[in-house]
């Protein structure tokens, strides 16, 4: 930042001086979109002050402040007289402050205006106002879009740029004439700008009090649609005109979910208007504006049917739904600091599969949603890096930290264990109290117990001499989860339960399993008398307590099973007769146990046995009895962790006797529904997974009926219509890996042909799938072919690097990729750009098999090579974590290759099979991620 008055840089708190606090804002800004990329603002700042100052600190970044026009003034309703005049000026470069300093103290009380003009810059990467290039129909247009979140409105105003200081706005927009300006508000009027033909100054309503990150705007050329199914609040979707042709199903699903929010909340929606506009960057999924929301990928919000899976329908919904949720959490009722940003992420990813229950009750993706999300969250918590989701207040904020899959899921699963201790109905309650109490202001999870403990107290839900924060910030603010070990008396009619935490140990390192402990909600039942449909809680274990006893209990040949439904966030160990007699029950009926607890016990046993908390032999006996399953939610848990295995003996004689032990399951299952083409509407329904399970192990079947079909697609001039939808990224993957140049080439045709975003996806991933010697030419070529003028500003920009939010988990077969990747760093992080989070994807993904000394060598030298780079060594030091962690399991990696070998297909560990396959299908190659940043340029003769 440059000022043009006397200027001292000095380092100040982390936090702003809590002497003023804003009451509104009146920003002025002129972006000059198709020049220079700047931006021409200035901004009154009404102020109140809170205790008395002889100075006033603001955030500001990346700008050129006017300091010689600033104005500090008397504001609307102060009496105390003159101001004090401002003497000079300081920053803080590193913390964006910039602080005027005045001749004497200013009384608490008094009202100020504060007039600050600027010039910024305009970004072309998302933060703060930033201009996305795109092509619209063969036409190469502009436009300006924003991103504040969580740190960057100080780029595009001078603001008090803390989440808890809320404040009105009104915004005024100077644009071309042939554009449309769109923010929070509805538009008031717009005015010829004055000595500027071609332009037009619009000025927007004034906000409600909301935090700074919350101003939107979108300066651009869109076309939009009304939708006029809910009365009394205008909603419009905006875009492209051949984006908006397919936007049906977004305008479907955006008044049911919003009429959901307001049933159950109780508050209708809280402004005048709602707008959604879909932008064509790339920059990540979408962003909550009060009043508009914005999607950054705006092919990701069309439907076609014949075209589109209900998959992508399913992911539509969603998505609305959790941007739609923090309409009411988040922006009505902020976290009052970003440590308690899981009030907002956590209930936004709550009410997203509630809602989308609701709005979509016969989808099974949908429903099982908080189920793969669970199994998901409870394997990255255990890890000994860990965070909790209440981050200390104090601490620093880092942006990768906070917005993270802690904060999003694991705080989602502890709001479901609420919802069912203190039951639906007094959660509910709970809830509304807490928005009602809190509307337009600010909120800690402190704030959340009280309210949910008087609605527990008030129903009788909740023991009146327990209360929430005592439960709950045993679950918030500590790192992990705890395992509970229930072992039974030799009778069997009662049983000592332990609590410890559960961790996956790195190496040799040791850690404190007993430091933490939780108030657990324990629900059980019995073989005796089944009964999972009641969640209530049936006694709790105290974070005081190491162990409890609980009796009576059924006879020892009688099961037990706890955590009904996976409603607590926590797994569960059995002694050695229980595990039996659970796989018996499985063998024999295993629809006896409730779905869901097929899927937990799997995932429990799995995983328990690779943190050494249980033997392989146990884990895997408990998944023998899959051969009769055919809910697909037991079989993701143990593809899951099948990958984890696999992981580790792709490379290893012992590949080959895994792969049979997994098709030994699978086979009767894929024999019994039989032909793609013969059920395809049941195997779209229930068995994809399967299906593509079977394919990555080349199944012969499997393996005929995919490169049949592509075949038929090739020989169709390709008319994809062919391949049933759930199925084309297993077809297209099978098809080129058992294939060859033509196969590959083909697919390389459709993907530069097609300018639909998914079906472009689709094909990048299904191209890394070529084998290890495809792959290893064909990395080099990629990347050997890059440009330095390449950005990934570009329509398909980032698609392997997120999804709602979660890891694209890339697969990656030979170390010849990570070379060269590593010797061509200079061109990759220059198509990379500002990508922060796009650079530790790509690193951790090309070390995902990585578990050799070696490899640690490698990865050392690549960060010692990049010191100057942050987002390169966090990277490298991640990955070095993770490397640490394989290596420790490979060397106890013998005992699953006995139990394998041994028990369960009788393939001796010494075996020569040596297999490539990978697991599963859609884990492709770096040759996918690679192309992914190469878009546009043609890479390879066709």
């Amino acid at each position: 930042m440059t000022q043009d008055t006397d200027i001292d840089v000095r380092v100040l708190s982390d936090r702003l001086p809590d002497t003023v606090r804003p009451l509104h804002y009146t920003v002025r800004v002129r972006p000059l979109i198709h020049g220079d990329q700047t931006m021409n603002g200035s901004v009154d700042i009404y102020l109140e002050v809170t205790r008395p100052t002889a100075n006033i600190t603001i955030h500001v970044a990346k700008m050129f402040i006017l300091v010689k026009d600033i104005e500090l003034v008397s504001g609307p309703g102060d009496t105390g007289g003159p101001i004090p005049r401002i003497t000079h000026y300081t920053t803080d470069p590193d913390l964006n402050m910039f602080t005027a300093h005045l001749t004497r103290e200013v009384r608490a009380g008094r009202k100020l205006r504060y007039f600050i003009p600027y010039v910024a810059t305009i970004s072309n990467w998302g933060e703060g106002f930033f201009v996305v290039s795109y092509d619209d129909d063969g036409v190469k247009r502009k436009l300006l879009t924003s991103m504040h979140q969580p740190s960057s409105a100080r780029q595009a105003f001078p603001c008090l740029d803390e989440p808890h200081l809320k404040a009105s706005f009104m915004l005024q927009v100077a644009r071309d004439t042939n554009m449309t300006a769109i923010s929070n508000m509805p538009l008031v009027n717009t005015t010829p700008m004055k000595s500027e033909p071609g332009w037009v100054i619009d000025s927007f309503q004034k906000t409600p009090p909301m935090s700074t990150y919350n101003l939107m705007l979108v300066v651009s050329s869109f076309d939009h649609v009304e939708v006029n199914n809910k009365p009394g609040l205008p909603i419009r979707v905006w875009g492209r005109p051949g984006v908006l042709n397919e936007t049906a199903v977004l305008q479907e699903v955006v008044v049911d979910l919003l009429n959901y929010m307001e049933e159950y909340t109780g508050i209708p929606f809280p402004l005048p208007k709602l707008d959604l506009a879909l932008i064509p960057a790339d920059t990540g999924a979408a962003f909550e504006g009060w009043g508009l929301i914005q999607y950054y990928s705006d092919k990701d919000q069309t439907y076609l049917p014949g075209r589109d899976d209900d998959h992508k329908r399913n992911k539509i919904a969603l998505l609305t739904a959790h941007e739609l949720a923090h309409q009411w959490f988040g922006n009505l009722v902020t976290p009052r600091w970003w440590s308690h940003i899981w009030l907002s992420e956590g209930f936004a990813t709550y009410y997203q599969y509630l809602a989308g229950m609701h709005v979509l009750p016969g989808e099974r993706f949908v429903r099982e949603g908080p189920i793969r999300m669970l199994h998901m969250i409870l394997d990255v918590d255990s890890r000994p890096f860990s965070h909790p989701v209440q981050l200390p207040e104090a601490q620093k904020m880092i942006e990768y930290q906070i917005f993270d899959s802690i904060e999003y899921h694991k705080s989602a699963a502890l709001i479901q264990m609420m919802n069912h201790f203190l039951t639906p109905n007094t959660f509910t309650k709970g809830i509304r109290s807490y928005l009602k109490a809190h509307q337009y202001g600010s909120a800690g999870q402190d704030d959340l117990w009280v309210q949910l403990t008087q609605a527990g107290h008030g129903d009788g839900t909740l023991a009146t001499h327990l209360n929430v924060s005592t439960i709950m910030n045993t679950w918030t603010t500590k790192t992990g989860y705890p395992v509970v070990k229930v072992v039974r008396a030799p009778s069997g009619t009662s049983a000592t339960l332990y609590q410890e935490r559960f961790i996956v140990v790195v190496g040799n390192r040791t850690h404190d399993r007993h430091a933490n402990k939780w108030w657990i909600p324990l629900t059980f039942t019995t073989q005796a008398a089944p009964n999972f449909t009641d969640t209530r809680v049936k006694l709790w274990m105290q974070d005081t307590e190491n162990q409890m006893t609980l009796r009576p209990l059924p006879s020892k040949d009688q099961w037990v099973i706890f955590n009904l439904q996976s409603t607590g966030f926590y797994r569960v160990n059995y002694d050695d007769n229980n595990w039996r007699l659970l796989t018996q029950q499985l063998l024999t009926n295993h629809t006896v146990i409730h779905v869901i607890n097929r899927a937990q016990l799997i995932d429990d046993a799995l995983e328990l046995a690779l943190a050494g908390e249980l033997d392989y032999k146990v884990a895997l006996n408990v998944s023998s009895y899959l051969a009769q399953e055919e809910d697909e939610l037991p079989w993701r848990a143990f593809i899951k962790n099948a990958e984890r295995v696999e992981e580790m003996l792709k490379k290893s004689p012992a590949f080959g006797a895994l792969k049979k032990y997994i098709l030994s399951l699978m086979v009767p299952m894929y024999s019994k529904f039989g032909s793609v083409s013969e059920n395809i509407l049941e195997v779209q329904t229930k068995h994809s997974e399967l299906v593509k399970l079977a394919c990555s192990l080349d199944h012969p079947d499997c393996v005929h009926l995919a490169t049949s079909l592509y075949s038929q697609w090739m020989n169709n001039q390709g008319n994809i219509t062919a391949i049933p939808l759930v199925l084309r990224e297993a077809v297209f993957c099978t098809a080129i890996a058992h294939g060859g140049e033509a196969e590959w080439d083909f697919a390389w045709r459709q993907y530069m042909l097609t300018t639909d975003h998914q079906y472009k996806y689709q094909l990048l991933k299904a191209m890394g799938c070529r084998r290890e010697h495809a792959a290893k030419a064909g990395t080099s070529e990629t990347i050997g072919g890059f440009r330095n003028d390449v950005s990934v500003g570009t329509e398909d920009g980032t698609e392997t690097g997120t999804e709602g939010g979660t890891e694209t988990k890339q697969h990656f077969e030979n170390h010849d990729a990570w070379d060269t990747i590593t010797s061509r760093w200079h061109h990759l992080s220059h198509m990379l750009g500002e990508d922060k989070i796009g650079v530790e994807k790509l690193v951790m993904a090309a070390t995902q098999s990585f578990n050799t000394r070696l490899d640690i060598q490698k990865l050392k030298m690549f960060r010692d090579a990049h010191r100057d780079d942050p987002s390169v060594v966090r990277a490298s030091d991640s990955a070095l974590r993770r490397v640490a962690h394989n290596m420790a399991w490979r060397e106890r990696y013998s005992s699953v290759v006995r139990v394998v070998s041994e028990c369960c297909v009788g393939v001796a560990p010494g075996s020569s099979e040596h297999e490539h396959s990978g697991l599963p299908a859609e884990r492709a190659l770096l040759v996918s991620t690679i192309l992914i940043w190469g878009i546009g340029k043609v890479l390879r003769d066709i």
